[in-house]
């Protein structure tokens, strides 16, 4: 079974059209995003010029759309066009350099081409490594990225090393109960759940969200992601009710933070459903697949890999009810998004965490 993934975005500038694109960003309304992204580059390009370094700013917003909607060929194009102004404005060795370079590792990312991500992702680390030194914490975004990529390519042992330092330093700079902590014991986290082992869940999971509590407030969409963790550890150690609960408490937070129609809601539902399906509460997992579905047309308005994943996890679900017309369907559906936007190549997903056949009702 599949997990659906949700992608952070972050703007770049400050005005006030910025601040309204990133708040349509985050709650995923992405088709709305673009058109809204178009205005400011129009504006830099013709006021400053076509290769004026200001003009990365609104590349880089229209970017993050595209590749949001999964249009990686217009996103690559808008990326490598800032880091082409970036190399002509300060250099190559210029520790801005690796601003594109993480961004083009996001887009490989994206693209599942894990190699190539890993490659954008070392050289970005050897660029803040160079410039910074390598204990500095600006090396730490450098630092999980490449673990991230090093769980991609088969190397766990190594994803884990390099969090084992990025924790080091974060706790060393920040202090044991900061956000940047929390981060990167979620990322260890989550390369202990593709592993299929979770660790201690004292300090991967609920130190983690007891920060975030307590530095962001109990309704920060970052708490119900710490939720959302939580709530796969809990069904992998057979606490069927404990993950349920969660779920809920996590979807009650992304409705009063971002609305009850954000597409940010289709992950936890998805997740949902599929512990649902493996309770064989089957008719509450079919609605919330087709919710999660539903959000996921709305705010991205095409076929995105998360819309596809969904499909795939309600085509299990019609097969698992004799369905098999519907399931046919539904996993066609799924496979044609997948090759729309990734061609014949295999896309690994995250695995879902699976109950025990011990589990407690």
């Amino acid at each position: 079974m599949r997990t659906a993934s949700r992608s952070a975005m972050t703007s770049p500038t400050g005005n006030t059209e910025t601040a309204t694109h990133s708040r349509i960003g985050r709650q995923g309304r992405f088709a709305e995003a673009a058109t809204i992204a178009e205005r400011p580059l129009q504006i830099y390009q013709k006021s400053l010029g076509p290769d004026h370094p200001d003009v990365v700013r609104g590349l880089l917003l229209l970017a993050i759309i595209h590749q949001e909607r999964a249009e990686f060929d217009e996103a690559s194009l808008l990326f490598h066009r800032a880091l082409d102004i970036r190399r002509k404005t300060y250099g190559s060795d210029n520790i801005i350099i690796a601003s594109s370079y993480a961004d083009l590792a996001r887009l490989a990312i994206a693209q599942r081409h894990f190699d190539k991500a890993a490659q954008y992702a070392t050289d970005v680390l050897s660029l803040h490594e160079k410039n910074f030194g390598a204990d500095d914490p600006r090396v730490l975004p450098a630092l999980i990225t490449v673990s991230l990529l090093s769980v991609l390519t088969g190397q766990a042992d190594t994803a884990e090393a390099l969090l084992r330092r990025a924790l080091s330093i974060s706790e060393r700079t920040f202090g044991a109960d900061s956000v940047p902590v929390a981060n990167v014991l979620s990322g260890l986290a989550d390369v202990y759940g593709v592993r299929w082992k979770y660790g201690d869940a004292e300090e991967l999971y609920e130190r983690p969200l007891a920060i975030y509590r307590k530095a962001l407030g109990p309704k920060h969409p970052m708490v119900a992601a710490s939720l959302d963790r939580l709530a796969r550890l809990y069904i992998a150690l057979g606490r069927a009710k404990s993950a349920e609960s969660v779920y809920d408490e996590a979807e009650a937070i992304l409705v009063e933070s971002l609305g009850q129609n954000s597409p940010a809601l289709s992950g936890i539902y998805n997740n949902k459903a599929l512990l649902l399906l493996q309770l064989n509460r089957t008719s509450d997992a079919e609605l919330l697949f087709k919710r999660a579905a539903e959000l996921l047309m709305s705010g991205a308005g095409k076929e995105t890999p998360a819309l596809a994943i969904v499909l795939s996890n309600l085509g299990n679900l019609y097969e698992a009810t004799g369905r098999r017309k519907e399931a046919v369907k539904a996993r066609q559906q799924s496979a044609t998004i997948f090759r729309k936007i990734y061609g014949d190549t295999r896309v690994p997903v995250a695995p879902a965490a699976i109950l025990p056949t011990w589990q407690e009702l």
